[in-house]
């Protein structure tokens, strides 16, 4: 019990809830931010992230785990409106989703909606490791280490490569790149 214990307050844990909090801190804060500040902020946070939530370690639910979700729907929706609103008609991206039986199909993705899922998971995550107990802590690291392989960390990754792809491909249009204009 005492090595699921280290894990569970391991360096990886403690480094990842601080960047899952910034990143959380962040989000409710967007009506402060305009565009151009939200997208330089999330082409820097998403990438230690996924980092972070890769290093978190495997450890196993207790018996009995029931996962708890503290972000609602209208919290959910109120993040991916603000989302939404700050990003604008650079919201929807090209996705091509690689399928063994149908083959490679295009489709529509939205930053707003996958930096929202990626939101509510993390504040689920803090919410249930600040519950401050061996149980509501060892739970909270297998959801969120369960959760980064399914879900948000595949999602971190797609909303990663459009903001890259908004940032950037004007730019290179331009033959200039950020920091470098005159």
């Amino acid at each position: 019990m005492a090595d699921i214990e280290e894990k569970v307050k391991g360096s990886h844990v403690i480094e990842l809830i601080t960047v899952a909090n910034d990143f959380c801190i962040f989000t409710e804060g967007l009506e402060k931010y305009d565009k151009s500040d939200i997208l330089g902020y999330f082409q820097k946070v998403l990438p230690l992230l996924y980092i972070k939530g890769a290093l978190t370690p495997y450890v196993p639910p207790v018996e009995d785990m029931v996962p708890e979700h503290y972000i609602t729907e209208e919290n959910w929706d109120n993040i991916y409106s603000q989302f939404k609103e700050k990003l604008g008609e650079d919201d929807m991206f090209g996705l091509v989703i690689h399928d063994e039986i149908y083959g490679d199909k295009a489709e529509k993705a939205s930053i707003a909606e996958g930096l929202a899922d990626i939101y509510q998971d993390l504040k689920d995550f803090l919410v249930l490791y600040q519950q401050n107990t061996s149980i509501a802590r060892q739970n909270a690291v297998y959801e969120c280490h369960r959760l980064f392989a399914a879900r948000w960390g595949h999602r971190l990754v797609n909303v990663h490569a459009a903001i890259h792809k908004l940032l950037f491909s004007s730019k290179i249009e331009n033959n200039t790149l950020p920091g470098q204009e005159i």
